[in-house]
């Protein structure tokens, strides 16, 4: 569930109107983009749970280096120095240092506690997809701060499509086939 960090992104976008949204989705997701990799390599372990829950099939034994608040922060000011380097622009560094630790307090409430402070540390989190509705009203929520937020007045496509995505994932207990996805047309909304 990647649409509350892109709204926290899209709503920073106010904040650092001359950072790409390309950089303030990166920062947001930036521990999502690491996880894989560190999986790949061993040092984080997952692995599938079926059940009724389409929100809870991923069981994250261990991501201290890519999802600890710790490792986050120093994510965080690794990505900023690197982009102030790049832009020269301080204000938006420190702009997409704190994205990059948003993410730690965006998956702390949704996640089961899985989300360490440290690595080794003891696990954290409220747990909120274990309720297909909570975790549904509060996707709605991110649309609206995507909508209200950023970029008043466009369409977006990513909210059109997560719109049409979120009821069919939040119905259906097992992952979408390509058989089970109607594509439709997103056009841009004029003004």
């Amino acid at each position: 569930m990647f649409i509350g960090h892109y709204a926290v992104a899209l709503a920073a976008k106010r904040v650092a109107p001359r950072t790409s949204l390309g950089t303030l989705f990166a920062a947001t997701s930036l521990a999502d983009l690491l996880w894989p990799v560190f999986l790949l390599f061993g040092w984080e372990q997952a692995h599938v749970v079926p059940g009724p829950n389409p929100f809870l099939t991923l069981w994250l034994d261990s991501i201290p280096i890519s999802h600890s608040l710790i490792t986050l922060i120093g994510w965080g000011a690794l990505f900023a120095y690197l982009y102030r380097v790049r832009t020269g622009d301080g204000r938006a560094a420190l702009v997409v240092a704190l994205l990059v630790v948003s993410h730690w307090l965006l998956d702390y409430v949704t996640h089961r506690p899985d989300m360490p402070l440290y690595p080794g540390g003891t696990p954290w989190g409220l747990g909120l997809w274990n309720s297909v509705t909570g975790a549904v009203a509060v996707g709605v929520g991110g649309i609206d701060i995507e909508r209200d937020g950023a970029l008043p007045g466009r369409a977006l496509p990513e909210t059109a499509l997560s719109v049409t995505a979120w009821p069919e994932s939040a119905l259906n207990a097992s992952p979408a086939t390509p058989h089970s996805v109607t594509p439709f047309p997103v056009t841009p909304h004029s003004n």
